[in-house]
């Protein structure tokens, strides 16, 4: 079973070489802080022998960037009450407001809009991003009374670098 995961893995990882390829370039652009980091550093030149004099780089790669991250998070959450909820019958108005402080409560524990936001830089970034949600009961012991107190528990989300999973092609 081990040799087939392996294999799977392998064959799909080198499947996906091009897009590997193509995604540290976006990095390099984005990151950039001179030329010489880009795939630009071997292109024109005054000397005629390639590359350019100087490596002055304007980072607009990089503020398109910004401003996408900076627009898509103020589209997912345009103020502290961007979650809602609508019930199906007339008693669901009494439920309304602890569903809406429930979970916002336990999305501001569980880090959920930090998650969102490495979310939203892989899917600019890379084009698809990748998470997960577990279950989590954290508890901790008190090393002086040795007494146990109860953490966060529920719901916590995970992001998934797009390096870290490969399908099917």
């Amino acid at each position: 079973l081990a040799n087939d995961v392996v294999h799977f893995w392998e064959t799909w990882d080198n499947a996906r070489d091009s897009w590997k390829q193509r995604a540290k370039e976006v990095e390099q652009y984005v990151y950039a802080t001179s030329t010489r980091e880009t795939t630009n550093a071997s292109i024109g030149g005054e000397d005629g022998q390639g590359g350019w004099y100087h490596s002055t780089h304007i980072p607009k790669l990089t503020q398109i960037y910004d401003n996408l991250g900076a627009n898509y998070l103020s589209a997912l959450f345009p103020n502290e009450d961007y979650f809602n909820w609508i019930g199906n019958d007339e008693n669901s108005d009494d439920k309304r407001d602890v569903i809406i402080n429930y979970i916002k409560t336990k999305n501001r524990l569980n880090g959920f809009e930090d998650v969102m936001s490495q979310l939203v830089d892989d899917w600019i970034t890379y084009g698809n991003c990748f998470a997960y949600v577990t279950f989590e009961a954290e508890t901790s012991t008190d090393p002086t009374t040795e007494l146990e107190t109860t953490g966060y528990v529920g719901p916590k989300p995970y992001r998934i670098s797009p390096y870290d999973i490969v399908f099917n092609p």
